[in-house]
């Protein structure tokens, strides 16, 4: 669609791509579990008190879908069970929690401070807005793919994006310009 194109166009005109990359890479983690590899980001939640005094500095946003099974585990068994990396270090983190109703998202409690995402917006999008994919790609590492919202639903806050490739095996990330 070349309305869509336009915008998208106009979208990336107003920001620099590579320092979006360079924040969400800062905030990325990738995240071992199960078998399969999925990527998580420090999100700018503020954490209690009592979170604190347990040890966590931080939560990392990834797939519920990915972490699922994880949340039938007790909560000593899969206390700092999750290998996660962040520019070759490597880390430990705790299923920590996911939204029973219309989120696909899930928390990984980590002990330690991370650059952090905004997580909410004030605006709902729009179609044809331009995103930016990350996901994984076995034996390629962190992928970025610049896609567009395809359709929104604004009662349940769901939307679709247009095609990319190559499809990723597991979840994608999607950001807008602001990350």
């Amino acid at each position: 669609n070349r309305g869509n194109d336009a915008r998208i166009d106009l979208d990336k005109a107003s920001l620099n791509i590579e320092t979006l990359k360079s924040r969400i890479l800062d905030a990325l983690f990738i995240v071992n579990y199960g078998g399969k590899t999925e990527l998580a980001f420090a999100g700018n939640y503020t954490l209690s008190q009592s979170s604190k005094d347990d040890g966590y500095e931080s939560l990392l946003i990834t797939s519920r879908d990915y972490l699922n099974q994880c949340y039938y585990e007790s909560t000593s068994s899969r206390t700092l069970k999750l290998a996660i990396e962040n520019r070759g270090k490597t880390y430990k983190g705790t299923c920590w929690g996911f939204g029973l109703e219309y989120v696909d998202m899930a928390t990984i409690a980590t002990p330690f401070k991370s650059p952090t995402l905004p997580l909410w917006d004030s605006y709902m999008p729009q179609p044809g807005g331009w995103l930016i994919a990350v996901y994984f790609v076995p034996g390629f590492g962190t992928t970025f793919r610049e896609t567009a919202v395809g359709i929104v639903n604004k009662q349940t806050y769901v939307m679709g994006v247009e095609k990319f490739s190559p499809a990723p095996t597991g979840s994608a990330l999607l950001f807008n310009q602001d990350g």
